[in-house]
């Protein structure tokens, strides 16, 4: 598997395991949830980092205007 892809899927494990719990801490005191909300914020930029440097020059080629489109929807466009 290129590199690449297993980090994206460690960012999904991740993303997917604050998520989990974000939602067993919302009864939690505020700061507890401010604290989980940051990581995974932090963590769901980085993959969307990521995503745009590894993964969307290799699918722009071949569907660019799916690109342009995702990137004017994050207001990224270049």
């Amino acid at each position: 598997m290129h590199p690449a892809c297993r980090h994206l899927e460690e960012d999904h494990a991740r993303i997917d395991q604050l998520s989990v719990e974000l939602d067993g801490a919302l009864s939690a005191d505020r700061a507890t949830i401010q604290e989980i909300w940051m990581r995974l914020e932090r963590a769901l930029l980085a993959h969307f980092d990521a995503e745009e440097r590894w993964l969307f020059p290799l699918f722009s080629a071949d569907h660019p205007e799916e690109i342009t489109e995702m990137l004017l929807e994050e207001g990224t466009a270049h």
